[in-house]
């Protein structure tokens, strides 16, 4: 008898385990998805051609390798600096400046290393700034606004 509970419980936590990792795994494929399809939009957008599906995911790989790395170093540059920028918009105009400037010698350095695509500086500045966009936007804290929820027992 203890022996078929142990193989239920045993069951159980391999039927919750194996979930669990799907979840995860779907989570990671959809945010890669959007991420694809969101960066082949704005080479729509942009005019941006590309020889092959490979190069463009070459592209899309260095510039997530290349921006997380750059990303640390604008971080810190940005903290570095943070404490001169006196008014809300010279703050907004420092980050925005630092952090374009990175993303943008990401997207030049995918560039340089990627032969099947070809960007002009002004495709390359548009892709850091709208990447800017929507790191700022995805960055702004969601709980600067504070909501009262009153218990009504």
């Amino acid at each position: 008898m203890k022996k078929q509970k142990k193989k239920e419980d045993m069951m159980s936590k391999v039927i919750a385990i194996s979930f669990v990792t799907l979840i995860i795994i779907v989570a990671l494929v959809v945010i890669a998805g959007v991420y694809f399809f969101g960066l082949l939009g704005i080479f729509k957008f942009v005019g941006v051609t590309y020889t092959t599906t490979g190069a463009f995911l070459w592209f899309v790989l260095l510039v997530l390798i290349v921006g997380s790395i750059v990303d640390l170093l604008s971080r810190a540059l940005i903290s570095l600096f943070k404490p001169f920028a006196t008014s809300a918009l010279s703050r907004f105009i420092l980050i925005a400046t630092i952090d374009i400037w990175f993303s943008w010698f990401a997207v030049y350095t995918a560039d340089t290393f990627v032969k099947g695509i070809t960007l002009s500086f002004g495709a390359e500045f548009i892709l850091a700034s709208i990447l800017f966009i929507i790191d700022y936007g995805l960055d702004l804290k969601v709980g600067s606004v504070k909501v009262k929820i009153e218990n009504n027992t």
